[in-house]
Order: structure tokens, then C-alpha cells, then sequence
């Protein structure tokens, strides 16, 4: 089995309030692990064959023992390791600690479109603050990936933005980005802003184009965006994995065990050969191979099975009960239909 990362979620602490954080939903209260429990995690990762670690949150540079936990990981065995960051604390002390690993460390910074757009979902000053992290980030050598979470508001400033981003940013690693979705008990309503399924095939048209004309773009997790790209005659991104994936695991601050940081759906809480055990169970194979109940009875199973979507989306991509992916296709289907007509 290809193995590709141990994710712990080291904190859910954190000084923004951002309207889509899933780290907030279903939390009585944002609370972190210790230093001891983390080199545990880290340790079964290591023993059942991980070798890249992330580390997340909440804000994991607000974690005071995030660079023991470093020094550790790389001890131990781990080849290299990433973080995601809103950046508002990537102080040039900061980045010169981690430069100091040199190229066994990536990170990704946060950045939800214009200073407007940013703002108005992560709090007032927080835009600013992310474009000083990069700009620290960058000085120092490092590699630097931006996450951009796409609603309605971003998607048709979503070429400009780009443009606007490797503009000023030019050595950035790729622009990477994430669709807006709901999660279980999330703690704000985001429903407005969802992309609907048009909304879906213009992101992925225009990250498409982005890519086509040279900029590095990706879609992260989200397997229904190569199916897309392909239809429509744009196949110049990267291809990007089911979020349901085999070959992670995510390690949650109360310790649960899940295949994403989004999902609630959990294997058990975290013990000695725990992962082991996971990987061998006959749930985690169910969960991460190709759909054998819902798939096989769609109408658009062989475009999904040659682009590489192997599941059908998850229900929690907009307030419908029915399947987005289906909607998705069903729509590009009509639209296809006419323009050959």
C-alpha cells in the first residue's frame, strides 16, 4: 500500500474565527494535545511505514512544542514534513527556524481571495497579515503552497486573483484550491455561498485555463474535478486524489481516527498498533476502493471510472440530497448537448 502521510491535528486553537473551519465543528471547546502524546502518534506512524508527517490545527504555530515535535519527527525517520498556517505569525524568527531543515519542510499558508474576500471570512487585518507570512516565507527560501477555499464570492475573481498572486509571488510552489463545503455540526452556515453544481464546472473551467497557460494550480481531494476537466476538453490539471483515499490517516486533537480532516466519520480513537489494525480491517479497505454500491448504477460510472473518480461525492458538498457528483455530470451533459446541437 502506498503510504502517503500521517496528519495529526495538533490544536484547535486558534486567534481567527474563519466562517468554513471544520476544526470548530462539533467542539464544545478548541483544546490541544501534549508533546508526549504527539511523539506517540508520530512514533506508530513511523512504525507502520508513514514517512511524511503534517501537522495542522486550528493554528499549529500557536502549539508551543511545534518544533520539539520537529526535531522528533526527523529523528525518528520521518523524509520530510508540511503544515498549513493562516500565516499571521510566520515572523522572520519563525521562518529562519524552519529554513534551518532546509528543504525537508513545506508549508501551506491560507489566503481566501482579495483582502475583501479574506477579511470578510477570517477577520478584519487577517489578509494583511497572511501577505506578510508569505512575504517572510519567501525571503527565507521556503516552500510556500497557497490554500484558497472557493465560494461564490471567489469564483469569478478567481483568474484575476491567481494572475495577481504569482504576480507578485512568483516563486510560490502552486496555488491550491479547496471547494467550499459544509461538515456535521459546523458552526457557522455557510449555505450561501456554496458553489452550486454550474458554479463547480466554471471553477473547474477556469482553474483549467489557469493551468493551461502556464500557472501551477491544483484541486485538492476532490476526484469529480479530473472527471470534469476531461469532459469538457481541458485536461491540463493535475490529477487530484478522492478525499476517501486509501494511504492516510488523520489523528484529531481528541484523538479520533479518520481518513480526512473534514469527515467525521472515525475508525476509533488512537492506541498502541492501532494503524496496523486500521489498515488491515476490512472497513478501511470498504471505505478507501471503488464505490461497488452506488456507482455501478450510475449512468456516468465510465467516465468517472477512465478520469479516476472512484466514489461518488460526499453528501456534505451543499444542502441537497441528492448526489453532487451526479448533479454535476448530469448538468455538463445537458450543456455539451447543446452546444453540439
Amino acid at each position: 500500500m502506498n503510504l502517503q502521510w500521517l496528519t495529526i491535528e495538533l490544536t484547535t486553537k486558534c486567534d481567527l474565527r474563519c466562517d468554513h473551519c471544520f476544526a470548530l465543528a462539533a467542539l464544545e471547546s478548541k483544546n490541544s494535545i501534549s508533546l508526549d502524546q504527539a511523539k506517540l502518534i508520530a512514533t506508530e506512524g513511523i512504525l507502520a511505514g508513514f514517512k511524511k508527517l503534517h501537522l495542522t490545527g486550528g493554528e499549529v504555530t500557536l502549539w508551543k512544542d511545534f518544533f520539539s515535535l520537529v526535531d522528533f519527527a526527523f529523528r525518528i525517520g520521518y523524509q520530510s514534513l508540511f503544515f498549513n498556517t493562516h500565516g499571521g505569525h510566520l515572523t522572520r524568527e519563525f521562518c529562519s527556524k524552519v529554513a534551518s531543515y532546509g528543504d525537508k519542510i513545506s508549508l501551506t499558508i491560507s489566503l481566501n481571495g482579495n483582502s475583501e474576500i479574506h477579511d470578510a471570512s477570517r477577520g478584519e487585518g487577517s489578509y494583511d497579515s497572511a501577505i506578510q507570512g508569505i512575504q517572510n516565507a519567501q525571503e527565507f527560501g521556503l516552500s510556500v503552497e497557497i490554500f484558497a477555499v472557493v465560494g461564490k464570492r471567489l469564483l469569478p475573481l478567481l483568474p484575476e486573483f491567481a494572475h495577481s498572486l504569482f504576480s507578485r509571488f512568483p516563486k510560490l510552489h502552486r496555488l491550491t484550491l479547496i471547494q467550499l463545503h459544509r461538515v456535521e455540526d459546523d458552526f457557522y452556515d455557510v449555505s450561501e455561498d456554496l458553489l452550486t453544481p454550474q458554479d463547480f464546472i466554471s471553477m473547474i473551467r477556469s482553474a483549467a485555463m489557469l493551468a493551461l497557460y502556464g500557472y501551477p494550480i491544483y484541486i485538492l481531494d476532490n476526484s469529480l474535478s479530473n472527471v470534469v476537466a476531461q469532459e469538457i476538453g481541458l485536461p491540463y490539471l493535475p490529477y487530484s486524489p478522492n478525499i476517501e483515499g486509501e494511504g492516510r490517516f488523520v489523528v484529531l486533537v481528541d484523538e479520533k481516527i479518520t481518513n480526512s480532516h473534514s469527515s467525521r466519520a472515525e475508525y476509533g480513537y488512537f492506541k498502541s498498533g492501532i494503524f496496523q489494525e486500521i489498515l488491515g480491517s476490512e472497513s478501511y479497505k470498504e471505505r478507501t476502493r471503488d464505490d461497488d454500491s452506488i456507482c455501478p448504477t450510475c449512468n456516468f460510472l465510465n467516465q468517472c471510472r477512465r478520469a479516476g473518480n472512484p466514489r461518488p461525492s460526499l453528501p456534505y458538498m451543499d444542502d441537497s440530497k441528492e448526489l453532487y457528483c451526479k448533479r454535476v455530470l448530469s448538468l455538463l451533459q445537458e450543456e455539451m448537448s447543446i452546444e453540439r446541437t
